[in-house]
């Protein structure tokens, strides 16, 4: 005990040391929207949450508990209806809501002339979901394959622009920032013309996920036995005495355990199955019901807005001005800004984007503002540019000031 108290100590000395000694706090490059993020990082995140729930119902609560006859071994016949599956009888469903039966789909059944409904996700819930987690996920490992570090490569450095005062250590003097906002510059129009791949394979993986949610709707209905695309409307709209959830995630249901006899004869026990895990899984299904009609309309959205911005580049100056704006508090010059954006290609204007959203106004406002005028667009402000000659400096290069 005094061991695990001295551990637990050293953690928080740990903890509070490195929060002591970090006085800044670095933001990940941005490469991505907020309808890509609802996918890998909340899409992922909710769908691992529900597989570790159930994982942990599955595994320490219980999975499936049968009643059969008393020659028979409780564990032999729990793990034979788990792995093989256990069912309800249709017509039984019906008689429920008559009140001739108990449980919806349990009573006495004719397996060769009675329609059953076998449950076989039953044991495959927490990997199917798990499957899904990851599905979520793939589309944002393709497209920082695809992206190859571009925004990375024209921001890296620019992350201290706000911070100059603050510590001694990452302090980078006018002369050094000049001198890196220019490199920016200069690298950006080197690469005008050039970022269509880059721009492409962003819109690819958007449609990679659109296709993602279409797919995983599609591979739920199927999972589920038919009963996936309605689950939320029943749920909202019940229609009789039997709640529709029960039938989909029944909670009792059968199972026929056969083996032979003492004269080699079959003999077939009945057995009556708890499903306890049932009561995870249908409130489980039934959130991801609301979730993914919620994620499918956020990304046909998105999809939307794209093919908007990318109707409009060229025939509405405002708006592709605006958008420009939004993405950086600096105070760029409006007339300006119309040029450029009017004479950029939509691959390079939205790679300017991501290099807005990604770098500090003030220093965004000295890379635009030269780069205007390396388009003739506006004089050279000799105060705010040191002049570098015509080789091109790289974009890595770092110096620290003592």
């Amino acid at each position: 005990m005094a061991k695990t108290s001295e551990t637990r100590l050293g953690v928080v000395k740990t903890f509070l040391s490195i929060s002591q000694n970090s006085k800044i706090s670095l933001k990940a490059v941005s490469i991505d929207n907020a309808v890509f993020k609802l996918h890998y990082l909340l899409s992922h995140k909710l769908l691992l949450i529900c597989t570790a729930f159930v994982c942990g119902h599955q595994y320490l609560g219980g999975h499936i508990d049968c009643i059969a006859d008393k020659g028979i071994s409780s564990n032999v016949i729990n793990t034979f209806c788990f792995s093989t599956s256990t069912f309800t009888v249709v017509n039984n469903v019906n008689r429920t809501r008559l009140g001739a039966m108990i449980h919806p789909g349990v009573g006495p059944v004719d397996l060769d002339s009675e329609e059953v409904i076998h449950h076989a996700y039953y044991q495959w819930v927490p990997f199917v979901l798990f499957a899904q987690a990851m599905l979520f996920y793939i589309p944002r490992l393709v497209w920082g394959h695809l992206e190859g570090r571009r925004v990375e490569y024209f921001v890296k450095g620019f992350e201290f622009a706000p911070l100059e005062l603050i510590d001694k250590e990452v302090r980078i003097n006018r002369d050094l920032r000049c001198i890196r906002i220019a490199a920016l510059r200069r690298a950006f129009v080197e690469r005008l013309g050039y970022n269509e791949y880059w721009a492409a394979s962003l819109v690819f993986c958007e449609l990679l996920n659109a296709a993602n949610v279409i797919f995983q709707g599609y591979a739920m209905q199927k999972f589920l036995g038919g009963s996936f695309l309605n689950l939320g409307l029943e749920v909202i709209y019940p229609d009789g005495d039997v709640d529709r959830l029960d039938v989909v995630f029944p909670k009792m249901t059968k199972c026929t355990f056969h083996k032979f006899g003492a004269t080699g004869s079959i003999m077939n026990h009945d057995a009556l199955c708890v499903m306890p895990l049932n009561a995870v899984n249908e409130k489980i299904y039934v959130f991801l019901w609301f979730w993914m009609i919620f994620v499918g309309v956020m990304t046909m959205g998105g999809l939307l807005w794209r093919v908007l911005t990318l109707c409009l580049h060229s025939r509405w100056e405002g708006f592709t001005v605006a958008l420009l704006k939004i993405s950086n508090s600096g105070a760029l010059d409006h007339r300006s800004l119309q040029k450029v954006v009017m004479v950029m290609k939509f691959s390079d204007w939205m790679l300017l984007r991501y290099i807005a959203k990604n770098i500090h106004g003030i220093a965004f406002k000295e890379m635009f503002d030269g780069f205007c005028e390396e388009l003739g667009f506006k004089k050279p402000d000799e105060s705010a540019f040191t002049t570098l000659g015509e080789e091109t400096l790289p974009l890595d290069s770092e110096e620290r000031i003592s």
